[in-house]
């Protein structure tokens, strides 16, 4: 069975990387509804909470400019994105071998997934010649395309299209079959290869001989019936295994693909608006802080919200449901920046590496307020940016003072960044 190029990434300069947690994603549900369609939210929001590497902040612009200034490359990556979820429908008619060697129960099977692996190996070949002339000059997008045209030239990918060409072709009364078996020198059978006699007999034999050399042998016909079953189950085995593994591999590209597409829609619903787009400047030892920060919600349809300076300064305190809100841009505009989203801001700042923790005291009870600073009390540390909305309201307000005071003078001997919204 053929062997798979190395995988591509539109999100991770290196595509083997497993992507780590940045935050939990408790802190989505604080920042409120991403202006997204459901289906892509989940996704999205999880590339959001993934820790993203400076190295990879360029490689995700580059790919975005590349989308930018050549439309046609982002319409490619759809068309195929949406010829690759139809593989999908195809993979329905699958089905596992059944656990017998009868010829005539298996040859169905094989055909339905012999004609769902060609509609695969169709998709790679017709998925490269759809991007064979494009150039771009993002190194995401250029991966991408070497990936499709290493599969489209190669050789066994196209030995086994050849091979398997004439199987969709076969009908359970064409049962007569050489299976012709590899064998080494021990004659342990070692591979196998099957040619259909159809109702031609002579015409097969003239056009197939039998092979004398490489160690190939014709089974002779006691026990030919039994080993060729036991070939097609591992055909119907080996082709299921292989259509999953290219389904598979092809995930990236959709969860690339609702990336792009939500910074892109962040990019022309600013320009329409005349409204600064920047991405966010990272910095070593600043949390999240800019000048003129707008509220995303804006772009859900909901009301105007006036725009957020938020100054560098740790420690910062706010009040009331303002203060509540801009905590609120303080995260969105974190998240995004780690994740290399554009802003809508005249002037932001970030630090790649801090952590954003997010505490809300909205609809806690005493014991889950206690509960939950215990746990920031006992996690939080350096690089980490803590924001806490209106930390124990339901405790006694002395009391609170005190586990607050206790609190904050730990974080911050811990190196840890601290936003705070209180009335108290």
């Amino acid at each position: 069975m053929p062997e798979l190029a190395p995988r591509f990434s539109l999100l991770y300069a290196d595509p083997t990387a497993v992507p780590q947690p940045l935050c939990d994603e408790a802190i989505l549900t604080f920042i409120g509804r991403l202006p997204i369609d459901d289906s892509a939210r989940p996704v999205l929001g999880k590339i959001l909470c993934r820790k993203t590497g400076r190295i990879d902040l360029g490689y995700r612009r580059e790919i975005l400019e590349d989308f930018t200034a050549s439309p046609s490359l982002l319409t490619k990556c759809e068309e195929i994105c949406r010829k690759w979820e139809g593989l999908y429908e195809t993979a329905k008619r699958e089905a596992d071998a059944p656990d017998t060697c009868e010829i005539g129960a298996l040859l169905p099977v094989l055909k339905e997934n012999t004609l769902s692996l060609m509609e695969h190996l169709r998709f790679l070949q017709q998925s490269a010649d759809s991007v064979k002339h494009c150039a771009p000059t993002s190194g995401g997008l250029f991966t991408f395309f070497e990936y499709l045209r290493r599969h489209a030239e190669a050789e066994d990918l196209r030995a086994l299209a050849d091979q398997i060409g004439n199987y969709p072709l076969l009908r359970p009364e064409n049962t007569g079959a050489i299976l012709r078996l590899r064998q080494d020198r021990t004659g342990a059978v070692v591979g196998e290869e099957l040619r259909y006699l159809g109702t031609d007999t002579a015409r097969f034999r003239k056009k197939y001989p039998p092979r004398k050399d490489g160690f190939s042998a014709e089974l002779p016909p006691e026990g030919r019936d039994e080993a060729a079953g036991r070939a097609v189950v591992r055909l119907c085995r080996s082709f299921r295994n292989l259509t999953k593994t290219i389904r598979e591999a092809f995930l990236p590209l959709r969860e690339g693909l609702i990336f792009y597409h939500f910074a892109l829609s962040i990019l022309e619903w600013g320009q329409a608006r005349e409204i600064s787009r920047i991405f966010p400047l990272p910095t070593d030892d600043l949390s999240a802080a800019g000048i003129g920060i707008r509220d995303l919600r804006e772009m859900a349809g909901e009301e105007t919200f006036p725009p957020v300076t938020v100054t560098p300064k740790d420690g910062e305190i706010f009040s009331g449901e303002r203060g509540t809100e801009i905590l609120r841009t303080i995260a969105r505009t974190h998240l995004f920046a780690a994740a290399g989203l554009p802003v809508l801001a005249e002037k932001a700042v970030f630090c790649p590496e801090d952590r954003p923790i997010v505490y809300d005291s909205d609809g806690k009870t005493m014991e889950e307020e206690i509960a939950a600073i215990a746990r920031i009390y006992h996690t939080a540390g350096k690089n980490d940016l803590v924001l806490l909305n209106h930390p124990l309201i339901t405790v006694d307000p002395a009391q609170g003072q005190e586990i607050l005071g206790r609190l904050l003078r730990t974080l911050r001997g811990r190196g840890a960044k601290i936003r705070l919204v209180t009335n108290r």
